[in-house]
């Protein structure tokens, strides 16, 4: 095929041309075709030799020429719809970035996602663009970065080929691996495109399929620039339970050469189900961000390694503690345990969610320094002491109070668990409070609004001697008003700081009722007084969790 682009002559007067010529050449040809038969024998030609070509041009010219005339009708028609679609008017820097908001909308919905959802929502939008016309095609093909996520998904062929396809497409941009691994065996190797990973997270019910995968990047010989490692092992997670049963510790190891590897030149860290041996572990001077969960650490002194050695990491600003599980050493070595003050000066958030007591105390009692904001999310195992074979001893509630008066807490999280009962009383959250002067967000959710409830947390307004918060953020989820008037009393009392104010709940006409109400719709006398009085008020949907209570799951 001739090359279109002629110096100096614009396509379209090439187009013009050529169809002229070929609309000439074609009226020559039927008036050949016409006077063929008249002529042949003044040719000398012999009528079967004839009837030979005849049948060749049916069977060879004639049907190039529907085809290429039905090739050039259909091109045509695409090119002038295409021409006169509004889309065609877009830049394609306009067009790339709402491909973008489409391909990667990791905020479409409130709920916390999995990340084999996100995965799967990602390259349904890549494949839905690329089918809708060949611009949208060439356009999301051509660029590189929406085909830097790298899947590996376990036992389906399909999956591998997304794999091979996203090494393709994605050119040489830096790629992020996402692996979700339901077996020991894993189908691809990356290790040609190890240097190319700036990010993995992998998710797997098998430690050595996590190790096996991580291998392949390390023993590629290529230097690595992996700057974020998120790891979640699902299978052994043991809870409580001490000892640990023998086969159930996740047993990666940073102190291993070529792991080690993977530790310098981490920023981010996020790390589920996995043991380490904390006292062997180097963290990188440069971590930012730390995030810790559903991880059985053994005891205290464990988590006292653990916080000794990231305090080399000066840098970090973002440690996430959640469902650490850690036992009291025994009592006979107690004495002996260093209790170190630890120092993050450029820590700025801290998060502890669903610990025991004793974990908390180790957590709040080492860190020195206080220029963080620190999240508490509050669950029966707070008033829990764990231990040995998952026996559980009270903590007693006035050394609570002591752990969290020093610790300076600005947001704290209570969720009422109404199915197992709520698990804290009135006074229980009156004292909580009063320990916690400097708390600026409280958000409760599932919770009955009872007359001794909101007149338990309603600030006193006056020097009685207690310390209470001047709260300037509430967040009021599920919440069953019980007592309407009692519950305004409650909110009114921290007018003078309330700044915003977000609530989901219904009024229970009667206190002692327990069948379903209703959410409050907006335009309600409670709604109208919270709009007219609260400087920022939000009624939310009655029927959703809200995000900060889900059960923690691993996302992309």
């Amino acid at each position: 095929m001739s090359n279109p682009n002629i110096l100096g002559v614009p396509i379209t007067r090439q187009w013009e041309d050529a169809g002229a010529t070929l609309a000439s050449a074609l009226d020559k040809y039927l008036a050949l075709c016409i006077s063929l038969g008249r002529h042949v024998q003044k040719d000398g030609t012999p009528q079967k030799a004839l009837a030979i070509q005849i049948d060749s041009a049916l069977a060879s010219l004639h049907a190039t020429l529907e085809q290429r005339v039905a090739q050039t009708r259909s091109i045509l028609a695409g090119t002038r719809n295409q021409v006169l679609s509004p889309i065609s008017r877009l830049p394609n820097e306009v067009l790339l970035e709402i491909f973008s908001q489409t391909i990667f909308d990791f905020n479409r919905s409130y709920d916390p996602v999995p990340m084999e959802w996100s995965l799967v929502d990602i390259y349904r939008s890549l494949h839905n663009l690329l089918g809708v016309c060949s611009t949208w095609r060439n356009v999301a093909l051509a660029r590189a970065s929406f085909w830097s996520i790298v899947p590996v998904m376990d036992g389906n062929p399909g999956k591998r080929l997304s794999t091979n396809l996203s090494l393709k497409r994605s050119g040489s941009m830096p790629l992020h691996l996402t692996a979700i691994l339901s077996s020991p065996y894993i189908g691809v190797n990356l290790t040609e495109h190890a240097s190319r990973f700036i990010s993995i997270n992998i998710s797997s019910k098998h430690v050595i399929a996590a190790q096996l995968l991580v291998d392949q990047l390390l023993e590629s010989g290529s230097p690595l620039k992996v700057s974020s490692l998120a790891l979640c092992i699902e299978a052994g997670r043991t809870e409580n339970q001490f000892p640990l049963p023998s086969g159930t510790i996740s047993s990666l190891d940073f102190a291993r050469p070529r792991l080690g590897k993977l530790l310098p030149s981490l920023s981010v860290l996020r790390l589920s189900g996995v043991l380490f041996r904390w006292d062997r572990v180097h963290f990188p001077h440069q971590l930012v961000e730390l995030e810790l969960q559903n991880i059985n650490m053994g005891f205290d002194s464990n988590f006292v390694s653990l916080l000794t050695a990231l305090a080399s990491s000066t840098q970090l600003q973002t440690l996430k503690l959640i469902s650490l599980v850690t036992i009291p050493d025994p009592v006979v070595l107690q004495s002996t345990i260093a209790k170190p003050s630890i120092s993050f000066p450029k820590l700025q958030t801290l998060l502890a969610r669903n610990m025991f007591f004793n974990t908390l105390g180790v957590l709040l009692s080492r860190i020195a320094t206080r220029s963080h904001r620190l999240t508490l999310h509050l669950t029966k195992r707070t008033y829990e002491i764990a231990g040995p074979e998952e026996e559980l001893e009270e903590a007693f509630a006035q050394d609570v109070l002591d752990l969290f008066d020093q610790a300076g807490v600005n947001t704290l999280l209570l969720e009422a668990f109404e199915n197992e009962g709520p698990w804290l009383s009135e006074v229980d959250i009156w004292e909580l409070l009063n320990v916690m002067p400097n708390l600026e967000t409280l958000r409760m959710h599932d919770w009955d609004y009872r007359t001794n409830f909101c007149e338990a947390i309603q600030h006193p307004g006056v020097n009685d001697g207690s310390d209470p918060p001047r709260l300037k953020n509430m967040h009021l989820t599920q919440a069953r008003i019980r007592d309407e008037e009692a519950f305004k009393n409650m909110v009114a009392s921290y007018f003078t700081s309330l700044e915003h104010m977000e609530l989901a709940g219904a009024i229970y006409e009667d206190p002692e009722s327990m069948e379903f109400q209703l959410g409050l719709q907006g335009g309600e006398p409670l709604v109208t007084w919270l709009e007219e009085n609260i400087p920022s008020f939000e009624l939310t949907d009655n029927c959703e969790v809200p995000v900060e209570f889900y059960t923690s799951v691993w996302s992309l």
